[in-house]
């Protein structure tokens, strides 16, 4: 018999499916490190926050952000129509699911036959880890922090790199997002004469950090560039005394896959983005 638990904060979630997301810390990263940074930032905006449980047990979980994906852990297949009949019956709505590969495919099409609406695969994603970096051949320049200065161009760049990898906010959100890692020191460049490569970090736990917003500008591609600025800052996560920093990368793109294995990051699991959308929207 499967249960499924709706928690109020954030707090109470991760106090009560910690121990279970923490098993498989690695691929259940992101939601770790979303209800981690929500609880640092004292998060007010409402999330779905749930528990799936059998017989008392936590067998899965799964978050919605406003306005985002639902994102989901591994999941056993005969729990996923009792999550979908739950969040079907309370009349509750999203653009997508985001988890790990199977479980993925499996609840958009449970969703797709429950709502009717149509799923469509965005993107597969290796979820890569890394605990101790391989130094890439020395390319020039060196590595630095943002800066207010670099406000500008940033905000052109990050919006470029999620146009890339098919997401998108606002051009005034991306500005709010960079404006508050630039505060906090997470956004770094590899400086050649130059901004030439960006990479960022975020949903910082106890162990570890996820790697973002990797972008190198076409011009400037196939010159190490991104190499050296992403093992440049993932050093930098290691030597403040975290165990491991990990990266998402799209299955289709070989060269950032080629880049993030050559420099020590090795494929933990895979992942899928998955897009829901009614007929009408789909003519």
């Amino acid at each position: 018999m499967f249960e499924i638990q709706s928690c109020e904060t954030q707090q109470q979630f991760l106090a009560e499916a910690g121990v279970f997301l923490e098993r498989r810390s690695v691929e259940n990263n992101l939601i770790i490190g979303l209800c981690t940074d929500a609880i640092r930032r004292n998060e007010r905006e409402p999330w779905l926050l749930l528990i799936i449980r059998e017989q008392g047990d936590v067998i899965g979980a799964a978050i919605k952000t406003p306005q985002h994906k639902l994102l989901i852990t591994r999941l056993m297949a005969a729990a996923i129509p009792v999550v979908v009949d739950g969040l079907t019956k309370q009349t509750i709505d999203f653009p997508g699911v985001f988890g790990p590969a199977e479980s993925a495919a499996d609840f958009a099409q449970a969703w797709s036959t429950s709502t009717g609406k149509s799923a469509k695969l965005t993107m597969d994603m290796g979820l890569y880890a890394c605990d101790r970096v391989t130094s890439p051949a020395r390319v020039p320049g060196s590595f630095r922090v943002a800066q207010d200065a670099d406000a500008s161009w940033l905000v052109e760049w990050v919006r470029a790199f999620q146009i890339e990898v098919n997401t998108g906010d606002s051009l005034e959100r991306v500005a709010e997002v960079v404006a508050a890692r630039t505060t906090t020191q997470k956004l770094w460049i590899w400086d050649d004469n130059g901004p030439v490569s960006l990479a960022g970090y975020s949903r910082e736990t106890e162990q570890g950090a996820a790697i973002v917003q990797v972008y190198t500008p076409p011009e400037f591609r196939q010159r190490g560039y991104a190499s050296a600025c992403v093992a440049a800052l993932t050093q930098q996560l290691l030597d403040s005394g975290k165990s491991q920093c990990w990266l998402y990368a799209d299955s289709a793109n070989p060269t950032s896959n080629h880049i993030y294995q050559s420099i020590g990051y090795k494929l933990v699991s895979q992942s899928a983005s998955w897009h829901f959308s009614s007929s009408s929207e789909d003519e």
